[in-house]
């Protein structure tokens, strides 16, 4: 082989890997056409390659001149793909100028393959060139020259090289400089190569062709730059699933009610918080139109204002809105929403918030009705001098709502009126906006009442100057805003007394449940030792007086017996039960493969002498609690060999999948399943779906686990039917 042919032959190897491995990205997801282009790019580079191998191998003329023809097909498929794989790198939509280029190239190429004249190589004048690259390696190069069309089909090369350079330098100027500089650096060496094959080929000089290298460095960049998208765009999904975690922990804790609809306004998610307001828990709000939350009489005015922003694909902001709780009272709710939109720009829905205002309306209903009291209550009209005490020189007859008559306070020194507290202040703001300039200004402040006591008035003053610029009058309206006051500062103290009592009912609920705990741990401790002593006396009266007792007594003391370990299995699971809220979780990174492996192990007697198929999936780890996690698996694994041990071909499937961007872990049997109408029974405290006859238990066990599952901050649920099997779900925040 020649010297010379080695590297080409490296180089075909290595675009026939970057090839495979584009292929497969594009087969395993169709989300970018720019890696089957650049895949089909890489293989007739590889072609190329693997021609230019066979053309430094040549022995004659004639046979340089075949390995010519396969290299000018071969340009003629990479050019064109090349064309289209630039379209799809840069986004770009391919211009007219691409469809030509591609087309005349389809031509060189099927004249290329039919043609065995002159026109593409002219055997009559060969071309042998000897070249020494390095001293001591020669090649000689055994070539026919170019007939007229491989002539004109070289130089549309260097046409379709300076057409792509030019897309690249705009995608450079214009784009993604980080992005397009490895294909522009790419082209630059194109060129370079193109003209110095172009140089050698018509013999201006010896030297070896560079082109099949430039192409190399172009799968190399181009290579490079795509995995490097790969790897941002993992990064950024995992940045994503992270934000998607830290958004949903924010959504399950704020105040307000968290949604999300369709583009028909129908529920798709919500927040836990719905529960809180409105009585329905998130499950059974999902599926349910928004309209079918509010009164009768409101629902058309909501579904038209829901259609209005959903025609023109935009958010609606303090929509106030009644709504019915589930125990029939109702509520007022101000909702907020915005769209959100598909890739291609289809509306998919409505994400929002609602919060409930009810105690805010109230409060504002009270402020409206003082503030009507307020509108229709007489204005008090007064004109004062700008001197010493500021005496009146006007004040209207409907003063008398503070107990004066007009006439009386003539002359009266203005600041006399002022309630004592607030003299001071209302006299330094009167100077301070005169000196300032400014022709009118308010102030709140008290006025001494005949009957004694202060009367909260708001005034709007108007300056009065002469001339030559200085204060000579005040005068404007003043209005009783008493009523209003203290309708705010009842306002005030009916908050504060409100989060007082929301304080003492949390501290009440926080010591019931702790009062509870202490309750249920107390009673299953004390029971144990009773239940080991009943439990222990029958089976000595069972061991020594068997023969002794007539048969229905032993069959009773053996029922008992078998009572008391039912009993003290319960007690057990209760003491467990209880020392799962005291006990502080140790969270640490998990091998959930490893827990459920673990918990596989201790149930070998259980699968000794029956046929039973376990299938073990990929389990990503978590953080958690390792000991707790591990009785999540016992119990349920637990269960699946427990409700499949009357089938003779027993399956158990342990597996983790994903949902809404989370990992879902999941035990599945093939057992006896269960109805779902009960469903909502089966993780409650002796909750058995199942006779004791059937299937032994005591009815705890789906229990703890519900209670170790929520205390990661994550949800448990089932799906089954019966005699089909059942799967249990579980998430772990």
């Amino acid at each position: 082989m020649n010297a010379l042919s080695v590297p080409v032959v490296l180089m075909a190897g290595l675009s026939i890997y970057v090839a495979v491995y584009h292929l497969m990205i594009y087969a395993r997801r169709r989300q970018r056409r720019g890696d089957l282009t650049f895949a089909l790019l890489c293989l007739a580079n590889a072609l190329y390659d693997v021609f230019c191998a066979g053309l430094y191998n040549a022995g004659s003329v004639a046979e340089g001149a075949g390995w010519q023809k396969a290299q000018f097909i071969a340009l003629a498929l990479f050019s064109t793909v090349f064309l289209w794989f630039i379209a799809d790198y840069t986004g770009r939509k391919a211009g007219a100028l691409t469809w030509i280029l591609s087309g005349l190239f389809l031509v060189g190429f099927i004249v290329q393959i039919v043609d065995r004249s002159a026109l593409t190589f002219d055997l009559a004048s060969p071309s042998i060139k000897s070249v020494e690259p390095v001293a001591g390696l020669r090649v000689i190069y055994r070539e026919a020259a170019l007939g007229p069309f491989t002539a004109a089909q070289s130089l549309l090369g260097v046409v379709f090289t300076l057409y792509v350079f030019q897309k690249a330098l705009r995608f450079f100027i214009r784009g993604d400089r980080k992005k397009a500089g490895p294909l522009f650096g790419a082209l630059c060496f194109m060129i370079i190569a193109a003209f110095n094959d172009t140089f050698v080929s018509n013999g201006l000089y010896h030297f070896i062709y560079l082109i099949e290298y430039s192409f190399l460095a172009l799968i190399v960049a181009m290579a490079f730059t795509i995995s490097s998208e790969v790897v941002e765009a993992a990064v950024a999904r995992e940045a994503l699933r992270e934000s998607e975690e830290r958004f949903r922990a924010l959504v399950e804790t704020t105040s307000d009610w968290v949604w999300e609809t369709d583009p028909r306004g129908v529920y798709t998610y919500s927040s836990p918080k719905v529960a809180e307001l409105l009585g329905y828990g998130p499950d059974e709000i999902r599926g349910r139109a928004l309209s079918s939350l509010v009164p009768p009489e409101d629902a058309g005015r909501i579904e038209a204002a829901f259609r209005e922003a959903a025609a023109a694909a935009r958010p609606f902001a303090r929509l106030e809105t009644a709504a019915l709780r589930r125990d029939g009272r109702r509520i007022v709710l101000e909702t907020s929403g915005v769209p959100f939109f598909a890739d291609s720009g289809e509306l998919l829905g409505f994400r929002g918030i609602d919060r409930d205002i009810t105690e805010r309306k109230k409060a504002e209903e009270a402020l409206r009705q003082a503030n009507i009291v307020i509108e229709n209550s007489p204005v008090v009209l007064f004109r004062w001098i700008a001197a010493e005490g500021w005496p009146v020189q006007f004040v209207s007859e409907n003063v008398a709502q503070f107990g004066y008559s007009a006439a009386e306070l003539e002359n009266v020194r203005f600041d006399s009126l002022v309630y004592p507290d607030d003299r001071e202040r209302v006299a330094r703001e009167v100077e301070e906006n005169a000196a300032a300039g400014a022709d009118v200004f308010a102030q709140t402040y008290r006025i001494v009442a005949r009957e004694g006591g202060a009367r909260w008035v708001e005034d709007r003053t108007f300056v009065e100057r002469g001339s030559d610029g200085t204060v000579t009058h005040f005068q404007g309206i003043v209005v009783d805003v008493t009523e209003r006051k203290r309708a705010e500062d009842e306002i005030l103290r009916l908050n504060a007394g409100l989060e007082r009592s929301v304080a003492e009912r949390t501290a009440q609920l926080e010591n019931a449940l702790r009062e509870l705990e202490a309750f249920s741990y107390s009673v299953s401790h004390d029971l144990r030792a009773p239940l080991r002593a009943l439990s222990g006396h029958s089976r000595i009266l069972l061991d020594d007086y068997a023969e002794k007792l007539p048969a229905e007594a032993a069959r009773r003391l053996s029922a008992i017996d078998e009572s008391g370990r039912v009993l003290g299995r319960l007690v057990d699971g209760l003491l467990n039960l209880s020392r799962l809220n005291r006990r502080e979780l140790d969270r640490r990174r998990v091998s959930m493969d490893g827990l459920a492996r673990e918990a596989l192990d201790d149930f070998v007697e259980e699968r000794r002498g029956r046929n039973v198929e376990i299938a073990v999936g990929k389990l990503p780890d978590c953080d958690g609690d390792p000991v707790l996690l591990r009785q999540v698996w016992c119990n349920l694994i637990s269960n699946a060999f427990k409700f499949t041990g009357k089938r003779p071909d027993a399956r158990v499937e342990i597996g983790c999948g994903e949902r809404e961007g989370g990992n879902v872990y999941f035990v599945k049997d093939n057992g006896s399943g269960f109805d779902m109408r009960h469903a909502g029974k089966l993780f409650g405290v002796f909750q058995r779906l199942h006779r004791s006859d059937e299937f032994e238990g005591t009815g705890i066990g789906l229990a703890t686990v519900r209670r170790i599952v929520e205390r990661h901050g994550g949800r448990i649920w089932a799906e089954a039917e019966p005699g089909k099997g059942a799967a249990f779900y579980f998430t772990i925040g």
